[in-house]
């Protein structure tokens, strides 16, 4: 998480080829989720609490299309650990299909399974199964 992790962020970065996905800590819902390609871009943007990982340049594809899974656990007790997992999740689709030559990840349609962003391009039963 940035800023605490910026020096061990800054030297894998630079080993890697990899575009990265910067995601900020307090927000949801997609917003302000942007594509960098060196440590230099951060310094653009604001560091008030980012998640930055490295985005798949060979993802797993359903139907051509960038997908997550949700799970759902249920925590009633720490000590002791008790935790009870649903039997249903949900999957999450991108809106668009993945384009693997795109640059910075492409549109975010092609690399944002958040069903907030999604529903904003196509209807959202096409999203979720």
């Amino acid at each position: 998480v940035l800023p605490r992790d910026s020096d061990t962020l800054e030297v894998e970065m630079g080993r890697s080829r990899n575009d990265w996905i910067v995601k900020p800590s307090a927000k949801g819902e997609g917003h302000g989720i942007f594509v960098v390609s060196s440590f230099e871009e951060l310094g653009k943007h604001p560091t008030d609490g980012f998640v930055v990982q490295p985005l798949l340049n060979d993802p797993c594809l359903i139907h051509g299309k960038k997908f997550d899974f949700r799970t759902y656990v249920l925590v009633t007790s720490i000590l002791p650990l008790r935790a009870y997992i649903y039997k249903e999740g949900l999957v999450r689709f991108a809106s668009s299909k993945y384009d693997r030559n795109a640059t910075r990840g492409g549109k975010e349609t092609q690399f944002l399974t958040n069903t907030s962003v999604g529903k904003k391009y196509t209807q959202l039963s096409n999203l979720t199964w």
